[in-house]
């Protein structure tokens, strides 16, 4: 039997004629004891309760009421969470907050699409741990150093790097060349820094305007160059080469007389390419540079390319850290991809991009080819935003000790082809960085002090 239960009325059980009046004193007892402790929930009104066949009709009223108490209850625990993100939400203390969901969100696509399709390049170091903070220090004074090496001149260099470092002293520059042979090392230059006990070479990026960059850049075919048991990317492994031949005396000059100081080689863009495989020669011969011990050598690289199988990209991680900002399209790109993308005019490169994402997309596996090159060493992500949400977040930064499955699918996004490629922009996003006080030494103050007052530039 059906029975409607009215819900401007309490919610009462409508039994057979055999209750009695007892019974019915006693639901309202009960009642009036479930609105005491707050269980009782209000049926929308208008609405009503049918008790389905073979259940009784107090079972039924208790299923449609828990059913409502449970939704109010689910509903209210998310506004209490919000109220307690907004609340915890201080910059200062990011480092302590627990998970990524601020900056990474659900794994899955949008709208219940596969995730492939909508990736987010934060995702690419979710779950690796995070860098230190002695790590980040030594990549942000690295980051506005190398920015000397797109100078015309030693004048400029000086002037582009003070607009960061107001203090830098020009003096450490014992050497600035722009090598025009073919097969060399893109301009670079070495400085001898006394107060970090640190010999330090910078090299050049990609220059639109320089032919040679382009022909280092694509020259390379599928294991063409072995190397230590692996492949490593032909056209840059020449100027790499050619480094180990021309300006390693002048290093191992500068380090004898220097005893105890560390070398760093650093690179941007094509120079990110060309840095580490130079640093894997001088790992792999130390007496090119005087002897000096494997563990004084490193290299950092900001956007780096894909110039190493994963063997050696795994083999050499100790004396490598590669640093990807974001979004950044250029280590997520192999060469054959991106002799595509400069072969085509400007005008047509944006439609270049959407074919080899579509592509990537709806690729099912990824090549497990041993010839295959990937960005080198490890890997220090650097990540502060979540790709169609308004704002940023406070930098982050993880470190992927391998790409393996990583890095691999292009994302489409404003700043992936742009900013994020650039490392004046991690630069000056890096300024923004929660620094301890203790760790802030006499370099790092001045740096801080050209801080933009609205922020990066991001």
């Amino acid at each position: 039997m059906n029975t409607f239960v009215a819900a401007t009325t309490p919610p009462q059980v409508v039994g057979m004629e055999s209750h009695s009046s007892s019974s019915s004193s006693d639901n309202n007892d009960d009642k009036r004891k479930e609105e005491e402790e707050g269980e009782e929930t209000p049926v929308a009104a208008g609405s009503h309760v049918t008790t389905p066949p073979g259940i009784q009709p107090s079972l039924a009223v208790k299923c449609k009421r828990d059913r409502l108490w449970r939704r109010n209850f689910i509903s209210s625990s998310n506004k209490n969470k919000n109220k307690n993100k907004k609340a915890n939400k201080d910059p200062s203390n990011w480092e302590q907050q627990e998970g990524d969901e601020d900056l990474l969100g659900d794994v899955d696509g949008c709208c219940c699409l596969p995730k492939r399709i909508f990736w987010k390049g934060s995702l690419d170091s979710q779950g690796c741990p995070p860098a230190s903070t002695e790590e980040i220090k030594e990549i942000f004074y690295h980051s506005f150093m190398v920015l000397g090496a797109y100078a015309k001149n030693l004048e400029e260099l000086t002037k582009l790097i003070r607009e960061h470092h107001p203090t830098f002293d020009p003096h450490g520059v014992v050497e600035f060349q722009h090598p025009q042979e073919h097969g060399a090392c893109p301009p670079y230059f070495i400085y001898l820094s006394h107060e970090r006990k640190e010999l330090a070479m910078y090299i050049r990026g990609l220059q639109l305007l320089h032919r040679q960059d382009y022909v280092t850049l694509m020259n390379n075919q599928k294991d063409e160059q072995p190397f230590d048991g692996g492949y490593v990317h032909h056209g840059m492994y020449q100027p790499a080469e050619w480094s180990a031949k021309h300006i390693a005396p002048r290093l191992k000059e500068l380090l004898l007389a220097n005893k105890g100081y560390r070398f760093t080689n650093v690179g941007h863009s094509l120079g990110a390419g060309v840095a580490p495989l130079f640093t894997v020669l001088l790992v792999k011969n130390p007496e090119l540079i005087g002897g000096i011990s494997p563990e004084l050598i490193h290299s950092y690289g900001f956007a780096p390319p894909r110039v190493m199988s994963l063997d050696l990209s795994i083999k050499y991680a100790p004396y490598i850290t590669s640093c990807v900002y974001q979004d950044d399209f250029f280590p997520r790109v192999s060469t054959k991809s991106m002799k595509r993308l400069f072969i085509c005019t400007f005008a047509l490169t944006g439609v270049v991009v959407f074919i080899l994402w579509v592509k990537q997309a709806f690729q099912i596996t990824h090549s497990d080819d041993p010839r295959r090159l990937y960005p080198p060493g490890k890997i220090c992500h650097f990540v502060y935003k979540k790709p169609g949400r308004p704002g940023h977040h406070p930098i982050r930064a993880r470190i992927v000790p391998s790409s393996q499955g990583r890095f691999e699918r292009l994302v489409l996004s404003s700043s992936g082809t742009t900013k994020n490629h650039f490392v004046l922009s991690l630069c000056e996003h890096l300024k923004t960085y929660n620094w301890p006080e203790d760790l802030k030494e006499p370099w790092l103050v001045d740096v801080l002090s050209t801080r933009k007052e609205k922020g990066h530039c991001c």
